[in-house]
């Protein structure tokens, strides 16, 4: 039965438990019957991208900052970042992504805030080929 919610990853054929039992981390919200599925289906997707984003960004720690090192830090601009890897899942808020797949788990997962990304670029298929 192909899930009709539409935070399922590519509408997947596969049957969708839509509940918040999965125990995969990778899994949001139970969308797929297996994790594995859910893992082989961003493998084979062209969905590669690199991202490129503003991060917000701290300065200081728990001590206090003298007021010459505020002026000179406020006028910084905040790093340009980029993110390069797998789409695992996005929305209107948001894109997630992770740079490394295998056969039973991913790299960390980013979350990039849509409202911070400056740029994104899709890879075609025929770029990973050799």
């Amino acid at each position: 039965m192909k899930c009709t919610d539409q935070t399922c990853w590519k509408n997947s054929e596969a049957t969708c438990k839509n509940n918040l039992e999965s125990s995969c981390p990778t899994c949001h919200c139970g969308d797929h019957s297996t994790c594995l599925e859910f893992l082989n289906q961003i493998i084979s997707s062209p969905d590669r991208r690199e991202i490129t984003w503003r991060d917000a960004e701290t300065y200081g720690d728990s001590g206090w900052v003298s007021a010459e090192e505020a002026c000179t830090q406020i006028r910084k601009t905040p790093p340009l970042m980029k993110t390069i890897g797998y789409v695992l899942y996005e929305d209107e808020i948001y894109v997630a992504m992770c740079d490394t797949i295998g056969p039973e788990e991913t790299s960390a997962i980013t979350k990039i805030p849509r409202m911070m990304i400056i740029e994104m670029k899709q890879f075609c298929e025929a770029e990973f080929e050799s």
